[in-house]
């Protein structure tokens, strides 16, 4: 049943959300703050995004995309990596792509052309084989909150992130209904 399928790559998700959010609880909440499961709305074409983890901080605004997906992971050079799991392949779309796509709007929404500013990380789950380049930083949850805190160099005030938290929260749009949503409107675009 492919209604079952949607739920449980959804359960999935989740599970692998949930694992990633209770990590960045490490972090030091005077220097990181922490927002989790986000949703915006792009107001000039009425579409929304996701966001699994936003980490705001004086180093900078990390967007965080969480895979749960186990076995070997590997980057092909087009817009698909690949799932080995138990002899099988599967296709998926690139997470740093797809992360790439988020960070673009996260400034329009923001109103920042800064591209600097912003730090994709995609996290995976630590029993994953993973044989990707590193053009965006790629980690296993444990190896999470330490590629946040190697960014050692201050790029903004505490009164920036401050701001940029605010903005952050007046932004999100995030409730089960639209949640339920944009879901609806991801898989009638990407199956």
């Amino acid at each position: 049943n492919i209604n079952n399928t949607v739920k449980n790559r959804q359960n999935k998700g989740k599970k692998g959300e949930d694992c990633v959010a209770q990590q960045l609880q490490l972090l030091d909440p005077t220097e990181y703050k922490v927002f989790n499961n986000l949703l915006f709305l792009l107001k000039g074409d009425n579409t929304t995004f996701q966001i699994d983890h936003l980490v705001v901080s004086r180093t900078g605004i990390y967007v965080i995309e969480t895979k749960n997906y186990g076995g070997i992971v590997t980057q092909n050079e087009n817009d698909n990596w690949k799932q080995t799991w138990y002899h099988a392949d599967y296709k998926f779309y690139s997470p740093a792509k797809q992360n790439e796509s988020h960070i673009k709007s996260m400034m329009y929404l923001l109103f920042t052309k800064n591209r600097n500013l912003f730090k994709s990380i995609i996290v995976f789950p630590n029993n994953t084989t993973l044989k990707v380049q590193d053009y965006t930083s790629v980690c296993k949850v444990k190896n999470l909150c330490q590629t946040i805190e190697n960014n050692q160099l201050h790029i903004m005030s505490y009164n920036d992130v401050e701001k940029i938290c605010d903005k952050i929260q007046e932004l999100n749009i995030y409730s089960r209904k639209n949640m339920k949503i944009h879901r609806k409107r991801v898989e009638k675009l990407y199956g």
